[in-house]
């Protein structure tokens, strides 16, 4: 997992690191094919590693304009569950992704049914399109902080996520 607010890119790849400087970015990851692999776009193709078996590449779409500090990659053993939810000003529906281990696959519904009606709710009282087309939450075990936000993949700590019949607000 990446972190790289406010300055922290420049430690994973050359760039100018500062939030004024914007750009796109085409990214592809190598990485086990034992794991799952995010980044802030959707993944255009996975390929093997010719040389190497055990690895797999993993291709993404090309970003839109953003600061480095926005990137932002996850490698883990964790699998999803997915709902789809039509904002106004979109042309196809956003997929909304909640990511956990595997350990607790039956976990976080709640989250699946909240979130596509938050991402709804905004962009109604903004009325403005959200420039996405993927939203990737990942719950994080052991997190250190209640949330990082990065542009299409943001991290929950899994503490925060766990909610069931006995749970209040």
């Amino acid at each position: 997992m990446t972190k790289f607010d406010p300055t922290g890119a420049r430690q994973a790849f050359p760039c100018f690191d500062e939030p004024i400087h914007k750009t796109t970015f085409n990214v592809s990851v190598t990485h086990s094919k034992k794991y799952s692999c995010l980044f802030n776009t959707p993944k255009t193709h996975n390929f093997t590693d010719g040389k190497n078996e055990a690895m797999t590449v993993t291709t993404f779409a090309t970003t839109p304009r953003m600061s480095t500090y926005l990137l932002s990659f996850f490698i883990g053993n964790t699998t999803a569950k997915t709902a789809n939810v039509t904002l106004p000003h979109q042309k196809r529906p956003l997929a909304v992704h909640i990511w956990r281990r595997p350990s607790m696959a039956d976990e976080f519904g709640y989250l699946l049914e909240i979130v596509p009606d938050i991402l709804h709710h905004f962009a109604v009282t903004f009325d403005t399109p959200l420039p996405l087309a993927k939203v990737d939450l990942v719950v994080v075990p052991g997190f250190n902080v209640s949330a990082v936000e990065n542009w299409g993949l943001i991290y929950l700590r899994e503490s925060d996520c766990k909610v069931d019949e006995l749970s209040s607000f």
